[in-house]
């Protein structure tokens, strides 16, 4: 009969506590449940896309509609219910698969109610954030400190004061970014819980919480132009990258007459990686950006470009889409080189015959040679 007990307790012990191994890493797979394996094979069964920005946690990340809040598809959320950060750092392989942009991750409330200690949560963000940096170098990762509750003692305020005063730490020591939306979600006024108006159950955010959220981290989301040509001219290098670059034929030419300096200027704001655009030469030897060999169907002018000298081609204006004049002239690559400078790459399809020595003169002057396709 003791005989019978022991094994019980070894068996009841086992289901308990299930270690899985991700790589060296002991995994607590108990709080595995079924929403969670129905979820994890739903993102992996999903293609990998260039350009991802993944958010990635439990159901207060799941619970945001963040592709639709920021108008921008390359958003994916990769959220799940009850997740803990065991859960995370399972599933981490499929998130990182595609080398995304960016990863802004949240994650230890459920930690916390499953009696999981601080500095237990605050080990493994630090593996998972040790394992990005390992397999996908580019990635830029965003910690997002953990959101106060209200009314929830078993997942305690100063507990979660606790564990983003180690997600600073390891910020700081990972040289990664710490997003600080505690502070701007605690009611000094009560303890330092959640703000009613943010809640229902007080764990959870409502539409004005996850309006407040995106206010917080719009900045973060959206990158600046020299950020991502930085990124980009990395992977370039690396022909093994899966991302998929953006290029904009002949720049933003739904909005502004093709290859004129006001389509360059649009593709630029609109984030693509890259802008093809057309080279030709001059009478008198200036390099322009324009495409056909004859000036009727994109100016008011005629006849071949060829002769024309650019203070000639200088007296005609480019036509948009629609054939209407507009107030934009045929910009000289000068031009063209001065604004995409730290912003953007430039696909050159040279369209005449020029000399490859004159175009990587005027690239060597403006310190451009390594952002330039030929």
């Amino acid at each position: 009969m003791k005989r019978n007990h022991r094994v019980f307790l070894l068996i009841f012990c086992i289901t308990l506590f299930r270690p899985l191994k991700v790589k060296s890493q002991q995994i607590d797979s108990t709080h595995f449940s079924e929403k969670y394996h129905h979820r994890k094979s739903v993102y992996e069964s999903m293609p990998n896309r260039g350009g991802e920005i993944v958010f990635f946690g439990n159901s207060i990340t799941e619970q945001g509609t963040w592709s639709e809040l920021f108008g921008n598809d390359r958003i994916i959320n990769r959220g799940i219910g009850g997740d803990t950060t065991d859960g995370l750092l399972f599933r981490l392989d499929e998130v990182i698969g595609s080398r995304p942009i960016k990863i802004f991750m949240l994650i230890g409330t459920n930690d916390l109610k499953y009696g999981r200690s601080p500095s237990y949560t605050l080990e493994r963000i630090r593996a998972i954030v040790t394992k990005i940096k390992r397999e996908s170098p580019l990635t830029k990762i965003y910690l997002q400190s953990v959101l106060p509750t209200l009314d929830r003692p078993e997942r305690p305020v100063r507990k979660i004061k606790s564990v983003n005063e180690g997600l600073k730490k390891i910020s700081k020591e990972e040289s990664v970014s710490y997003l600080n939306l505690f502070d701007h979600f605690s009611d000094s006024k009560n303890s330092g819980q959640l703000y009613k108006h943010f809640t229902r159950d007080g764990l959870h955010l409502n539409g004005k919480g996850y309006l407040k959220w995106k206010e917080l981290i719009k900045e973060h989301v959206w990158d600046n132009a020299n950020e991502q040509l930085k990124r980009n001219l990395e992977r370039i290098k690396n022909p093994k990258d899966p991302y998929v670059f953006v290029i904009a034929h002949r720049g933003d030419w739904r909005h502004a007459p093709e290859n004129s300096i006001a389509s360059l200027k649009g593709a630029i704001t609109m984030g693509v990686d890259m802008v093809e655009t057309d080279l030709q030469m001059t009478k008198d030897g200036k390099l322009i950006v324009f495409h056909d060999k004859t000036l009727e169907r994109t100016t008011n002018g005629q006849g071949q470009l060829a002769d024309y000298t650019y203070d000639q081609l200088s007296e005609y204006h480019l036509l948009d889409g629609l054939g209407h004049i507009t107030e934009f002239q045929i910009p000289l690559l000068q031009e063209y080189l001065e604004i995409a400078k730290n912003k953007v790459i430039l696909d050159l399809d040279i369209k005449s015959d020029i000399p490859f020595e004159k175009i990587g003169q005027l690239l060597r002057a403006n310190n451009m040679l390594h952002q330039v396709v030929v």
